[in-house]
């Protein structure tokens, strides 16, 4: 596996693995580079929560758990945030970004009409939730997301279908997914093939293959691939795949980041 570059680790309350941990696993598994990935989330930091946000201990300890398994690593360790891109909060997320120093900044949006996504405790109200509405709401988040420039790359871009009954028509939101894929050439920003996606037997990705596509006839050539790992099994989960499909689709390189300059690497 030439690279997992969405790895969490328990500097928020959804992981309990520690660098270390995390490190031996994918040394172990083979792959050649990896991303250490702490959450921030600066809506939560306004309110006074920060179960999904690095605090300032939290991030000390992260950045020196990561130099200790860098002076001796045998493979290629990188150090890196999952920073939310929440509206309003954006002089909060480029003081963030400005104060700290990191190697790659992987941005997502987690919430639309005032929804956490991936909160499986609102799985009734999400599913009562117009689909198309939904989608039509986080696309023009995301947008506004890349144009604002402050991010590497993307995650797990559709990931509101996580939760859904059904996925909304790709047909439908076409439109909407071409200017993303101009957005993400004009501003030099990568999106993520996330390998977390699973429904009911059927693991896929974000975004789905449609998108994928969609996004190397547009020209996007920056890729990176990330298995968003919260639990030591799921380290390097359908990477391999992921590389398949890219390969099939004509791609011979992916995009990894040090001190947030991308440098591209054969798959």
């Amino acid at each position: 596996m030439i690279m997992d570059f969405h790895l969490h680790c328990n500097t928020s309350v959804d992981t309990k693995l520690t660098v270390k941990e995390i490190y031996d696993i994918a040394v172990q598994k083979g792959i050649k580079n990896i991303c250490f990935i702490g959450h921030h989330e600066p809506s939560e930091i306004a309110q006074g929560t920060v179960n999904q946000s690095l605090t300032p201990e939290g991030f000390q300890r992260y950045k020196k758990e990561f130099e200790e398994i860098k002076k001796d690593a045998k493979i290629n360790v990188y150090f890196g945030v999952e920073m939310s891109y929440n509206e309003g909060f954006e002089e909060d997320i480029k003081k963030f970004l400005k104060e700290n120093k990191f190697d790659y900044v992987l941005g997502s949006v987690h919430y639309t009409l005032g929804m956490q996504l991936a909160d499986s405790k609102i799985k009734d109200k999400i599913q009562a939730t117009d689909p198309d509405k939904i989608c039509i709401e986080y696309l023009r988040i995301l947008k506004k997301a890349i144009k604002t420039g402050m991010f590497d790359s993307i995650a797990h871009i559709d990931i509101y279908k996580r939760l859904m009954k059904e996925e909304p028509d790709f047909k439908l939101h076409k439109k909407d997914w071409e200017e993303v894929a101009e957005l993400l050439a004009k501003h030099k920003t990568c999106f993520e093939i996330n390998t977390s996606y699973t429904k009911d037997k059927y693991k896929g990705t974000y975004p789905n293959e449609e998108i994928i596509k969609l996004f190397i006839d547009k020209g996007v050539n920056m890729i990176t691939i990330g298995s968003d790992s919260h639990k030591p099994e799921n380290i390097g989960r359908g990477i391999e795949d992921a590389e398949k499909l890219l390969k099939g689709l004509g791609i011979t390189k992916v995009c990894l980041f040090e001190n947030r300059k991308p440098r591209f690497i054969a798959l």
